[in-house]
């Protein structure tokens, strides 16, 4: 997202006069210095509000006299100022006034020469230029860009471009701010103590659309909070008395690395999931429930790094409430096998049902896959979730294929016998014992699925247990991605196959909820798309989501999606994205093998035999795990390991 701010320069009256009257105001705000005759005041309204801000502008200079020029970017999108003189508004401007309406529209607005007169500097010729060069023009790309010049040109103070109220708040006006003086609310409070989240909660709310957003936000982190979501938490700290405390009673749960355990075995299950990781540091990010009064579903991610190398594993847990609501007993679902790159087998653990009701999306999505019918899984999506951007080396049944990392609909059958069913309107959790998945005949064993629905179908599938893709498969072609300050290291894209299933990057920089970003399997060869056309495409992005500050530009998610179409266009899916987050910290993954499902005789020990030995059966040579092949689709990945037969999960 881009960055969001603003402030007002006043030209003519004295700095001590500014204070005195934002004092009477009782306005929060910071005075700067007096530079060049003008004197930036960085206000919490102005900064959140542009027709809170114009009207104060106007009110101010009425106040105080002199002239008024409040300067505001929302998300590097959109320039705006609006010029007043002792309280009568002489000027107001607009870099994108189609903005919002999704419209390429001209600046509107603006006045050089009233304006280089008010400053008393400046070339209205060399001023006109800056104000009607075209919003997204190669001469600003960003709008931060364009008030740089404006400032530039009228003479401004440098500290009046890029920097605003919650800047200033946070402590990030740098040598400035010992020239700052704090007016408003509390004036002993000092610089960045203010709460970050509260200042970013305060613009959301502000911006267009934002109410609704921080709505949802706040829901979101409400639902973060469950105590559902406490066991994963206690589990990777070690605390015992932490998971025993989340239980009405004795403790009784399932877990895939201890199996059944009651109160005499908890402390002895907590160590031995604490010394799985031992070698590192993870931890938990939740991303979903469902409840209902006699169950709860809670399912996320642990993530982190082990020994030195990136573990990602979705987790779930199922917990049985008692009458009071109280939790009595836990289901957990995971592949603790994971964190070393191999398979695991876990037992069942409960008996299927054949009298289950079920959604009716989700019986026609479960009996679609026992069919082998890829075509009918498909038509069980909301397909603005399937494939939300169109990319032209995926179809949706590409992208179906990568949810479950197996050959649905080319003898790819998967078949899952529901044991229990905890369903809402807007999710469906199915606890499954499977005995055929890609085709080939399994030993029986656990696993769990939560839909997420839309309108009558399937918008999201997250899978938990050891035949759920791994999460890390393929990733890698992706060193060098550093924080997406530039995407330097992708290498075609051609090598961020088999991403499948990440129902959200765990700790991983906060990227959190990416529930299947998944989707990129390998660009074969011969797509019909332009290194031109693939630099723009990411150029887009990059504006879309770089920069700083304006939480509101989380509105942009959609703009950037619009242009991905574009610019590129086809047909094909990522996935779904649900909740991106912040992408720093992803520093080029080693890559992990598929993970993908196996016939009869899977290494189910771990031996540590083979890298990788997940995906070849115990009586196979290790030539079965073949060297990666560098070709003009994955250049950059020399020397890491695929599974045979490509990529990420079959």
């Amino acid at each position: 997202m881009g960055s969001s701010y603003g402030n007002i320069a006043l030209r003519g009256p004295e700095r001590a006069r500014v204070i005195e009257a934002l004092e009477a105001r009782g306005h929060p705000a910071y005075v700067g210095p007096e530079t060049g005759g003008w004197i930036v005041v960085f206000d919490e309204e102005s900064e959140n509000d542009p027709n809170l801000g114009a009207v104060f502008a106007q009110e101010l200079s009425r106040e105080v006299g002199g002239v008024s020029l409040l300067a505001m970017v929302y998300d590097e999108d959109i320039f705006l100022y609006s010029l007043a003189r002792d309280g009568e508004v002489l000027d107001q401007y607009n870099s994108a006034p189609g903005y919002f309406d999704g419209e390429d529209v001209p600046p509107e607005g603006g006045d050089a020469a009233l304006l280089t007169a008010t400053a008393g500097r400046g070339s209205p010729e060399a001023l006109e230029k800056i104000l009607r060069a075209p919003p997204n023009s190669d001469d600003y790309v960003y709008e931060t860009a364009r008030h740089a010049a404006f400032a530039e040109a009228l003479g401004l103070p440098a500290h009046s471009v890029n920097l605003g109220y919650a800047h200033v708040h946070q402590g990030e006006a740098g040598e400035l701010e010992a020239q700052l003086t704090r007016v408003g609310g509390d004036g002993a409070a000092a610089l960045g103590a203010a709460d970050p989240m509260e200042l970013a909660r305060a613009q959301l709310a502000s911006a267009p659309g934002g109410a609704g957003a921080l709505a949802g936000l706040e829901a979101m982190n409400a639902a973060a909070q469950h105590p559902a979501h406490g066991y994963f938490r206690a589990l990777l700290a070690g605390d015992a008395a932490a998971v025993r405390a989340l239980f009405a009673g004795e403790p009784l749960l399932d877990d895939p690395v201890s199996g059944r355990v009651d109160g005499a075995g908890l402390d002895a299950h907590v160590a031995a999931v604490r010394a799985l990781f031992a070698a590192g540091q993870a931890g938990y990010t939740p991303a979903g429930t469902v409840e209902t009064p006699e169950r709860v579903v809670a399912h996320g991610q642990i993530g982190g790094q082990v020994a030195g190398e990136p573990v990602i594993l979705p987790c779930a847990c199922v917990w049985e409430r008692e009458a009071s609501g109280g939790f009595r007993e836990l289901r957990a679902y995971w592949s603790p096998a994971g964190v070393k790159g191999q398979r695991g087998e876990r037992p069942p653990v409960l008996e299927p049902r054949v009298d289950l009701v079920l959604p009716p999306p989700v019986a026609a999505h479960l009996a679609a896959l026992a069919a082998d019918d890829v075509a009918a899984v498909v038509a069980t999506y909301d397909q603005t979730c399937l494939m939300p951007v169109p990319l032209p080396w995926l179809d949706a049944e590409d992208t179906v294929r990568r949810h479950y990392g197996a050959q649905v609909g080319e003898q790819g059958a998967i078949v899952l016998s529901p044991c229990a069913v905890t369903a809402t309107d807007a999710a469906c959790a199915v606890e499954y014992v499977t005995t055929k998945w890609d085709g080939a005949d399994v030993p029986p064993q656990a696993g769990l699925v939560v839909f997420e629905l839309r309108g009558g179908h399937v918008c999201q599938v997250h899978l938990f247990g050891d035949l759920a893709p791994s999460p890390m498969a393929g990733l890698g072609g992706m060193a060098g991605l550093g924080g997406l300050g530039g995407l330097e290291g992708l290498g075609g894209l051609g090598a961020m196959g088999g991403m499948g299933g990440m129902a959200g990057l765990g700790d991983l920089g906060g990227m959190g909820g990416m529930a299947g970003l998944g989707d990129l399997g390998g660009m074969p060869g011969g797509m019909d798309i332009s290194p031109e056309a693939m630099q723009q495409a990411m150029d887009q992005v990059m504006k879309m989501m770089g920069g700083g500050g304006g939480i509101p530009g989380m509105g942009n998610l959609g703009d950037m999606m619009k242009s991905l179409q574009e610019m590129m266009g086809g047909a094909g899916g990522m996935g779904g994205m649900p909740g991106m987050g912040d992408l720093s910290g992803l520093q080029g993954f080693a890559g992990l093998p598929g993970m993908g499902a196996l016939p009869d005789g899977w290494d189910d020990d771990e031996d540590g035999e083979v890298a990788g030995d997940d995906a070849v059966p115990d009586d196979a040579s290790p030539d079965a795990i073949t060297p990666d092949v560098d070709d003009a689709a994955d250049e950059g990945d020399a020397g890491a390991p695929e599974p045979a037969g490509g990529a990420g999960p079959r």
